[in-house]
């Protein structure tokens, strides 16, 4: 295998740059919902102009849905096994992590195979600098019509904005995170442990699932400044936020419940612009000498 001939060092340069480094054309392709009507002209523009979008019950299920497909979406948040890689030792987030690509000249968006999460300290002080193995989404996600709607939403929004920038054959990093925070009544829920931050990619989608039996999980959104630009609270299942991620901050308040217990399950799919050098710098925290061997022929000729 490719990676297996490299000196130790540039293995491990190569591995944190994930499939990156690996042919893209390979890949169980995700069939998307290309019905969805789409407002891409509000979208954009919230997004260009303000750095974020909240809609309320934009994907929201209807009455018919609720107890079929609905259920059958949500009941994947039911097993998610959890995150063992809390710096603070907590055990109240459930997580699964899966990553696709997509190009525009292809015309196709494909699931990729595994991949551990890895982001550089600079974006995430929490849990930064290290290889996470999470198990990879359920593969019936993918054929679920709520979440085709999610990753069509989010895929045209994005496709729209990179569009208004001048990238009009956008070729993206997909991550999909299944989150689920509990909370009890000695249990405090953190959906951002980590505070006020970015994520390191280019934009990304919110969508609730479900919220059951807690109070807060207010999400806020902030300018460079670090002042609050906008707020919302996920309440119905299908409220949804977009975030221009490499212009804003974002964080969301603690969660609380009582000696039931509560969770909040959170649909989150990030992507990140693989045209430009300065967002795969970003979101894999390259060194230069790492972004010049991404660009080496021996690497590129992995690539389509």
């Amino acid at each position: 295998m490719y990676l297996e001939k490299q000196p130790t060092t540039k293995k491990l340069q190569l591995d944190k740059m994930g499939w990156l480094v690996q042919q893209h054309n390979n890949g169980e392709e995700v069939i998307l919902n290309n019905k969805l009507q789409v407002n891409l002209v509000e979208f954009a523009s919230s997004l260009l102009s303000h750095g974020f979008y909240i809609g309320e019950s934009e994907l929201a299920p209807s009455s018919d849905e609720l107890d079929s497909s609905w259920s059958d979406f949500k009941r994947t948040w039911h097993n998610l096994p959890t995150d063992t890689y809390m710096k603070d030792n907590g055990t109240y987030r459930q997580r699964r992590y899966s990553t696709m690509y997509y190009s525009a000249k292809l015309q196709q968006l494909v699931r990729k195979p595994y991949v551990p999460l890895y982001k550089s300290s600079l974006y995430n002080s929490f849990a930064g600098d290290l290889f996470r193995y999470f198990e990879m989404t359920e593969a019936s996600l993918y054929a679920n019509k709520h979440f085709k709607r999610a990753l069509t939403l989010a895929l045209k929004t994005f496709n729209r904005c990179e569009a208004l920038l001048g990238n009009t054959t956008p070729q993206w990093f997909v991550e999909l995170d299944q989150y689920r925070i509990v909370a009890g009544e000695t249990t405090l829920g953190k959906p951002t442990p980590e505070g006020m931050h970015s994520d390191g990619t280019s934009y990304f989608l919110l969508m609730l699932v479900e919220r059951h039996n807690i109070q807060g999980g207010v999400s806020s959104v902030y300018n460079s400044k670090r002042e609050v630009i906008g707020q919302t609270t996920l309440k119905n299942p299908g409220d949804i936020m977009l975030i221009d991620d490499a212009s804003v901050l974002h964080d969301v308040s603690d969660l609380i419940s009582d000696s039931a217990g509560g969770h909040r399950d959170i649909l989150h799919i990030s992507f990140t612009n693989l045209n430009s050098t300065q967002a795969i710098q970003r979101r894999f925290g390259l060194s230069e000498s790492e972004l010049a061997l991404l660009a080496s022929d021996e690497v590129q000729s992995q690539w389509i």
